[in-house]
């Protein structure tokens, strides 16, 4: 269920996954990275109460992990464009998002596929360090680096993501009741 909702939070199809990522996935990607963190800590507390209170920790960490990977490169994207908009929207996600991910991530348990992701990301931004670049991306740059790479230099703060409307169609308990209706060919749950 994770799987599937994940994939449809990043408009992905979850067998098939080859096509390039389209330009208005950004925004998806940023809503699902947002989602992923609070589900990986909600998931964490479940998981103190007991084993089977929650997922496995490495499925959330997997998805987390794709959508820092995707986000990332398309912020890199955006700042090799040179154009001052798309300089600022790819350090904004950088600020916002990944920045604060990577963080948390560093805080808790990391596990070794996450600080591979990490030194990958790392590893693109320091690259433009020894490239010719404009002033303006070297002074963007120097202003985002050292927070990438010292996670230890100040109070990181995720913004929460978006809450999720209780009258919304796709509310759990109506979806619950549509397929109990379909199963049982009656009504099994009254939905207000």
């Amino acid at each position: 269920m994770l799987t599937f909702y994940v994939s449809k939070v990043m408009g992905r199809d979850p067998v098939i996954d080859r096509y390039p990522p389209r330009s208005t996935e950004n925004h998806r990607y940023q809503e699902a990275l947002s989602y992923l963190v609070y589900a990986y800590q909600s998931n964490t507390t479940l998981l103190t109460k007991g084993p089977r209170r929650g997922v496995k920790e490495s499925v959330i960490a997997l998805y987390r992990r794709k959508c820092l990977l995707e986000l990332n490169a398309k912020a890199a994207s955006l700042f090799e464009t040179n154009d001052d908009h798309s300089v600022t929207e790819g350090i904004n996600v950088m600020n916002e998002l990944i920045i604060p991910c990577i963080h948390l991530i560093i805080n808790n348990d990391i596990s070794k596929d996450d600080l591979d992701a990490i030194e990958i990301m790392r590893k693109h931004w320091c690259s433009y360090l020894g490239q010719d670049i404009a002033e303006n991306l070297q002074l963007c740059l120097g202003e985002f680096l050292p927070r990438l790479l010292d996670p230890s230099a100040e109070i990181i703060v995720l913004k929460e993501p978006p809450t999720i409307r209780p009258n919304s169609p796709y509310d759990l308990c109506s979806r619950f009741a549509a397929v109990m209706e379909s199963i049982q060919g009656i009504s099994a749950v009254t939905v207000k």
